[in-house]
C-alpha cells in the first residue's frame, strides 16, 4: 500500500502555495504551526528549518538581491567606441545598462560579450543595445525567475513604483538566492533520487555531486537538459549525463517545472 504524503511534504506544499496578497499574515500562522509541530516531535529541527527556509524565500523581493542603482556601471548611448572601450576595460561586468541623458532616461541593456565582438570596430552603441526586460522592485524572487524563464532573458532592469530605475538583477543573482535557501533540502528518497530545482546552477549541481557537467550557452540543469534534447523536455523523460541520471518530473509547453536526479556509478 502506497504511503500518503508526510507532514513535511504537506506543510511544504502549503508554504509554497501561500496566497501572495496575504503572505505576511499567512506566513505568521504557518511559522507558529511549524514551531508547534517541532515541539510535539512531529517535525525534526532540520525539517522545521527546511520549511522556514521555503517560507523565507517566498518573502524575498528582487530589491533584496539586485545590484542597486548606485553600484551600476552604465554606458551613455552617445559615447564614442573609444570611450566605451576605456570604460569597459576599467569596469568589466557581464551587463551594462544603456542611457541617453542620465540613468532616469534609461534605454536598455548590452552584454560584455556583445561589446567584445565589436571592440576592434568603430561601433555605435545605439545600434547594439537591446530593450530591457523591466520588473518592479517589489516582485518576489520566485516570480522573477518565472518571468526570466518565460521571456528567455538573463538580465532585467528593476524599477520602482514610479518607473524610475533602481537597479539591475541578473539570472545568477536570482538563482543564488534560491539555492541559498534551498540547499538544505537536497536529500534522496528511498530509491536514491534527489529532488532538484530546474533552475539550480550547474556549478551547484557539480559541487553537490562531485562531478563535471558539459558547458554551453546555458547556466542551469534544466538548460543543459533542454540543450541536449534540442527541444523542451517532456514529463517522464530521462537523460543520462556524466555521473548523473536526470528525470523530468513535470514539464509543460513553456518550461521544465520539476526535476529529480540520481548519481550513477562511476565507470572504470
Amino acid at each position: 500500500m502506497k504511503e500518503g504524503p508526510s507532514l513535511l511534504e504537506v506543510l511544504k506544499a502549503l508554504f509554497q502555495k501561500a496566497p501572495e496578497e496575504h503572505l505576511h499574515e499567512f506566513a505568521k500562522e504557518l511559522e507558529e504551526l511549524v514551531e508547534e509541530a517541532r515541539k510535539e516531535g512531529l517535525l525534526s529541527s532540520e525539517e522545521s528549518e527546511i520549511l522556514l527556509s521555503v517560507l523565507r524565500l517566498r518573502r524575498v523581493a528582487v530589491r533584496e538581491v539586485m545590484i542597486p542603482r548606485k553600484d551600476l556601471v552604465a554606458l551613455p548611448e552617445g559615447a564614442s567606441a573609444e570611450e566605451i572601450r576605456r570604460l569597459v576595460c576599467r569596469n568589466p561586468h557581464r551587463y551594462y545598462p544603456v542611457y541617453r541623458r542620465d540613468l532616469d532616461d534609461f534605454l536598455g541593456v548590452i552584454s560584455l560579450r556583445e561589446l567584445v565582438q565589436h571592440f576592434e570596430e568603430d561601433f555605435k552603441l545605439s545600434a547594439l543595445w537591446r530593450p530591457a526586460y523591466l520588473i518592479p522592485e517589489s516582485l518576489r524572487v520566485r516570480e522573477a525567475l518565472k518571468g526570466f524563464r518565460e521571456k528567455g532573458v538573463k538580465v532585467a532592469l528593476v524599477i520602482d513604483e514610479f518607473g524610475a530605475l533602481c537597479g539591475m538583477v541578473r539570472l545568477e543573482d536570482l538563482l543564488g538566492c534560491v539555492f541559498a535557501f534551498e540547499s538544505c533540502e537536497i536529500h534522496p528518497d528511498s530509491e536514491g533520487w534527489y529532488p532538484l530545482d530546474p533552475e539550480t546552477p550547474l556549478e551547484e549541481v557539480e559541487r553537490i555531486f562531485g562531478l563535471e557537467l558539459p558547458r554551453g550557452d546555458y547556466e542551469t540543469i534544466a538548460g543543459l537538459v533542454q540543450e541536449r534534447l534540442g527541444r523542451l523536455p517532456r514529463t517522464g523523460e530521462e537523460m543520462e549525463l556524466p555521473g548523473l541520471l536526470v528525470q523530468v518530473v513535470s514539464a509543460d509547453e513553456r518550461a521544465v517545472r520539476a526535476l529529480r536526479v540520481r548519481p550513477l556509478e562511476r565507470r572504470t
